[in-house]
């Protein structure tokens, strides 16, 4: 039996409108697409990208 928690976080509002209009045109939502990200980071023990500097990114 699967076993549900909750996860609250916070984060830059322009960045999450954004990345929801990107993964609503996957067929996603936020929920579905941060569980993907968790599983993957479970499965591999390592973040599924390298991360980077952007100096034009906004401040998260």
């Amino acid at each position: 039996m699967s076993k549900n928690t909750t996860l609250t976080i916070r984060l830059n509002k322009e960045i999450k409108e954004h990345a929801a209009k990107v993964i609503s045109g996957m067929g996603l939502d936020l929920s579905t697409a941060i569980n993907m990200f968790l599983v993957e980071i479970s499965k591999t023990n390592k973040l599924p990208f390298t991360p980077t500097s952007d100096p034009e990114f906004p401040d998260i």
